[in-house]
């Protein structure tokens, strides 16, 4: 029987609830694409959040002065780098290859270097000596990331096995991308600045951490050019 009267259901509306979905979804689309703005660019978002900055399997750990006196190469090997212009202490050499990806290799721990076992031996009077070393890291940073900071003119030395001193001074800095390396990367580091002297190249990773790529975007590359030679009188003299 209809009596003419109607009554309507009532229907909750829960505005806010509906809000605070919107704004998690928001929150979750914000995250993911930050997350993967991190890892494919090695973007920094605008705020602080603590993520990979530099490769966390580095060894950070510090070298000890017996340590560094205990190392020993072959006579003719670099064993030592340093450039007291720059304030880079003397520095552990070792005699290291390419990776699998065709670069060059870098040594366990942020403090020391590597001399590409492929290029010249300090001395020669001619060609390129390589060196590779770490630069940014997570809590601590490598001696050679005060690379950027040299001038032209600054000195490097190299110590030999034994005890041959060799300086260089800085003639050339640029950085370069990653993906030059294989172009016009090659032609800085395997050739010296003065095709008449013997020169000393150094790569330094530099630019932003590429959590895809497990590398630097960037690579910081400083020649320099033989300028003397000496031999270290033994400390027992």
């Amino acid at each position: 029987m209809n009596t003419g009267l109607s009554i309507d259901p009532i229907k909750e509306r829960h505005y806010g609830r509906w809000l605070v979905l919107f704004l998690l979804a928001c929150v979750l689309v914000a995250s993911g694409w930050y997350a993967f703005q991190w890892y494919s660019t090695g973007w920094q978002p605008p705020f602080y959040i603590p993520i990979a900055s530099a490769n966390p399997a580095v060894d950070e750990s510090d070298v000890s002065k017996t340590q560094i006196n205990a190392h020993e190469v072959e006579s003719l090997q670099p064993r030592f780098i340093s450039a007291p212009d720059i304030d880079i202490p003397q520095t552990r050499v070792f005699a290291l290859g390419l990776t699998e990806q065709n670069l060059l290799s870098v040594p366990k721990n942020i403090k020391d270097a590597a001399w590409y076992n492929k290029s010249t031996l300090p001395g020669k009077g001619y060609g390129v000596v390589v060196i590779s070393a770490h630069g940014q890291g997570i809590a601590k940073d490598s001696p050679f990331s005060k690379m950027e900071n040299s001038q032209m003119g600054d000195e490097i030395i190299i110590m030999r096995g034994d005890g041959q001193t060799y300086k260089y001074s800085v003639s050339d800095k640029k950085t370069i991308k990653l993906e030059e390396l294989n172009t016009s990367g090659i032609n800085l580091i395997t050739k010296p600045y003065d095709s008449d002297k013997e020169g000393l190249n150094i790569m330094i990773p530099a630019g932003k951490w590429i959590p895809k790529l497990q590398q630097f975007d960037e690579r910081l590359v400083v020649r320099a050019t033989a300028v003397e030679t000496k031999k270290d009188t033994p400390e027992s003299e």
